[in-house]
Parts: structure tokens; sequence; C-alpha cells
């Protein structure tokens, strides 16, 4: 595996952001301000994600939960798809397989297109779910005080 291979360069720049995020305090003021927050004075979906990180690496979890309550979410997401990406490049040959008993080139053909738009459309619907997650998260933090970053 290539070291310049994003399997490895996420883990590794992720690694070094936490400990910084580990060793300097968000709290402090050393960060900059998010702009949603220092424009608009409202919270957007990744207000308090340092601080909730922080919280995280220090094992405060209910100030974890306080800062940031989605990344509780986003966090094993984010794991589980590094996990199953990388189990992919390592395990190359376990790819999933049409079923043996598809013999007809014809029958093949339509699967293997059956397959690829069934493919398109779970990606699809990920990323209008992720969006209408992110709208629906921000809009709620921002009338419900208790889903708020903790600032303002």
């Amino acid at each position: 595996m290539n070291l310049k291979e994003p399997l490895v360069v996420a883990p590794v720049a992720t690694l070094i952001a936490c400990s910084l995020v580990f060793v300097v305090d968000p709290a402090t003021g050393v960060y900059p301000p998010c702009p949603s927050q220092l424009i608009l004075g409202v919270d957007c979906p990744a207000c308090g994600g340092l601080r909730a990180t922080s919280s995280l690496l220090h094992g405060d979890i209910a100030s974890f939960l306080d800062h940031n309550v989605l990344l509780a979410i986003v966090f094993p997401v984010l794991v589980l798809t590094w996990v199953l990406a990388l189990w992919r490049k390592l395990n190359p040959h376990t790819r999933l397989r049409l079923p043996r008993v598809v013999n007809s080139s014809a029958l093949k053909n339509q699967a293997l297109k059956y397959q690829a738009l069934r493919s398109e459309t779970v990606r699809r619907s990920l990323w209008v779910g992720g969006v209408l997650i992110l709208v629906v998260f921000t809009v709620s933090r921002n009338i419900f005080p208790y889903l708020g970053s903790g600032i303002g």
C-alpha cells in the first residue's frame, strides 16, 4: 500500500489534528471562530465540533454530547467507512459477485446494469439523506437551546 493513498493519509492527518486539539484547548479562543456564528449569530452543523472532539479525547462524554450531538453519529460512520474501504483495499478478491446460476450473457448483462443502477441509487439516496439530516439538525439546534453548541 502506497503511503500517499487517502486510506493512509486520512488517519495520519486525523491523528495529528486530534493531537493538536487534545493539547490546545478549543475553549481558549486560539482557533478561529465559526463564520456562521460570527456573521449570522447561528450555529452551523459543525459548531462546537472542536470543543466536542476535545471533550471526547479527554473522556468527557457528557460535554462531548453537549457541544455537538451530531458528531456522536458522524464519528462512528466515518470510522466504519474507513474500515470498510481499508478492508476492500486489502481484500480485493472478496468483492460481491453475481451468483453462478446466471449463465446467459444477456441475463448477466442485465444483472450488471441493475447492480450499477442500484448502487447509483443507493449512493444518491445517501447523499440526499445526509443533506436532509444536516438541514434538520441545523434548524433544530438553532430553535431548541439544548441542541446548541454552547456558545452565544
